[in-house]
């Protein structure tokens, strides 16, 4: 059998693959032997057919041995005295008894020859049960006829020397591929190892960065552009001319807000009062001191009934003095709230 070939060496040489294709399938044989030697040929079946003959007398002896050794084990088949003779037969061809005791065993071994037929039918028997089990076992569900059994095992045989040769054939072809397989992995290993690097470390990822950075970049300057353009815009707009124009206009507005507050409270007491209580406000009209109306307004009724018109004006004396205070609160609207809450009033601003 030629030796593997490289499948480089064959794809770099076509005309050497070639003749070694034809030298592996036409040429030689799966031993070695060359297809075109006829004579060759006919002396190695000459030999195989010496080799199987030799083979079937020994196996004849061995099942004769083998025989003689199982009727020592089974002594239903045969009567004791027999059984010691089987023995004595079987450790004789067994080569167990010397020589010096071939002598005594003779006369024994002549007695053999007597009880042979009778032997014999023993042996047959337990090789026909062998037999019957051997042929169960090579196909339990159907199992061949004793008869048969010897074609069944050739056929078992030649079948499995053709699978032998088989695997033998497709083992040396799957050899020849891998190489092949090997470069396939290697180019694999390649391309998956330049991916990663162009993914992670190559070119693809620095290009996402170095667009990311320009981007970030970019972003940066238009923010500080816009920012410049509305310091600009501003500065357009908010002059110094028209910041002072929008501050005298503010003070202006500040003044005549403090001078609108002033008039509301001074006019406050008698307009929330019509506001608040319009029927107190009507039946005492001839009061026309500020101070006793709020007075009146103020204290229940009958808080103004047990305290007496006697100290009537001097509370309101007091109130005279308090009043341009309370009336710089007035304005308020919390106070209003709180003073509205105390005397149940309605008051809205």
């Amino acid at each position: 059998m030629l030796p593997l070939a490289d499948t480089s060496v064959l794809g770099a040489n076509p005309k050497f693959a070639a003749l070694y294709r034809d030298l592996s399938s036409n040429k030689l044989n799966t031993d070695g032997t060359s297809k075109l030697d006829a004579k060759a040929l006919k002396e190695r079946e000459a030999f195989e057919e010496d080799i199987q003959t030799t083979q079937v007398e020994s196996a004849k002896r061995q099942i004769v041995h083998s025989g003689l050794s199982d009727l020592v084990y089974r002594g239903d088949e045969l009567p004791e005295e027999l059984q010691d003779l089987v023995g004595i037969t079987a450790a004789s061809l067994a080569g167990d008894i010397g020589d010096e005791d071939k002598d005594i065993i003779a006369n024994e071994l002549e007695r053999f020859h007597e009880y042979a037929p009778r032997i014999a039918e023993a042996i047959s028997k337990n090789i026909q049960t062998d037999a019957t089990a051997l042929a169960s076992l090579l196909s339990p569900e159907n199992a061949p006829y004793v008869e048969d059994l010897a074609d069944t095992i050739h056929k078992v045989q030649d079948t499995l020397a053709t699978s032998t040769s088989r695997l033998s054939e497709l083992r040396i072809s799957l050899a020849q591929e891998i190489p092949a397989l090997h470069e396939l992995y290697r180019e694999i290993i390649e391309t998956s190892i330049r991916i990663l690097e162009q993914t992670i470390h190559g070119s693809v990822a620095r290009g996402t960065k170095a667009k990311a950075d320009y981007l970030a970049v970019v972003a940066e300057g238009m923010s500080k552009k816009l920012m410049l353009q509305h310091g600009q815009l501003m500065q357009q707009i908010y002059t110094p001319e028209i910041q002072g124009v929008l501050r005298n206009k503010q003070e202006d507005l500040d003044a005549e807000s403090l001078s609108l507050k002033r008039k509301l409270v001074q006019g406050a007491p008698n307009h929330y009062i019509l506001h608040w209580k319009p029927e107190i406000a009507h039946t005492e009209a001839h009061a026309d001191n500020t101070s006793r109306i709020i007075w009146r307004f103020c204290c229940p009724a009958e808080y103004r009934n047990s305290v007496g018109h006697v100290f009537e004006g001097a509370i309101a004396t007091l109130l005279d003095v308090g009043t341009s205070l309370c009336l710089r609160l007035i304005g308020k609207p919390k106070f209003y709230s709180t003073l509205g809450a105390s005397r149940n009033l309605n008051i809205t601003f």
